[in-house]
């Protein structure tokens, strides 16, 4: 078992001892540093430019990589039909 009537006890009195300890912390003021609604908005808008630019970026180096692998494959095939097939 895990401890019986104690560990409900004392459960209960961490439970009103942390409620408490909300009542006596004061409130925090929101209108400073990260938590500015100015100041999210420009984080915002630069880090959604950022992401845009980034995907495409991904976008121009995935074209560059499937236009590389398209040609591999169609110089990999020309050379098995060329070798392979049976010339006369």
């Amino acid at each position: 078992m895990s401890g019986g009537a104690g560990f409900m006890k004392d459960s209960n009195n961490k439970l009103k001892d942390n409620h408490n300890l909300g009542k006596i912390r004061e409130k925090l003021s929101y209108s400073s540093g990260k938590n500015d609604p100015d100041y999210r908005s420009q984080a915002d808008l630069k880090s959604i430019q950022e992401s845009i630019i980034h995907r495409f970026a991904r976008r121009k180096e995935m074209n560059k990589i499937g236009w590389v692998s398209l040609i591999g494959i169609l110089i990999v095939v020309t050379a098995f039909l060329v070798f392979m097939l049976p010339s006369n």
